[in-house]
This record gives structure tokens, sequence and C-alpha cells, in this order.
């Protein structure tokens, strides 16, 4: 049976218990954040910029700042992924887009 607290005597709230983070999160975060771009400027993949929709996190492990990850949209125009996954650009239009 979980424990009911009982209100406070004076009349306050209960305080509420503290915050418990996993291990590993993610914290969503734009590609213009300070955090991102001072992990990013010494990556050793050089920056070239990218195109479509992206997605880009803070990694906090054990409450630190470990590092970023970031994601992007497929791209439609890929030559050599078409020819290596023998698509068309009827298949292209159904995947890219689903």
């Amino acid at each position: 049976m979980a424990e009911q607290l009982a209100p406070p005597a004076d009349g306050g709230s209960i305080p509420a218990p503290p915050l418990q983070l996993p291990e590993l999160c993610l914290e969503f975060c734009s590609s213009g954040d300070p955090r991102y771009c001072g992990i990013r400027k010494d990556h050793y993949v050089v920056k070239k910029g990218s195109h479509g929709q992206q997605v880009h996190f803070l990694v906090w492990y054990k409450n630190e700042l470990a590092g970023i990850i970031s994601g992007g949209s497929a791209v439609y125009a890929c030559a050599p992924r078409n020819v290596f996954f023998g698509m068309t650009k009827e298949s292209t239009q159904k995947v890219i887009n689903g």
C-alpha cells in the first residue's frame, strides 16, 4: 500500500520529493544553443552545413553535459544512395515521404 503524506500541521503544502534524473538523458536544443555550439566547434567532423529538417540534443550523463547528438531527415536527391539500394525516382518518393 502506498504511503500517504499528511498535510503539514501549519497548513502549508507538502514539499515535492527530490527530482530523480536518469543517468543518461537527452535535452532538445537548437543548433544555436551556446552549449551545443561550444561542443560542435571542437568536433572532429568539419561542419559543412546540412539540408532538410534537423533535431539536436545535448547529452547529459550523471548530471553533466557529456556531448551532443544530431539527426536529420533524409535528402531527396542522393545518387550514390539510390544506386546502392537500386532505387528509382518512384521508390525514392515513396520511401523519403514515408
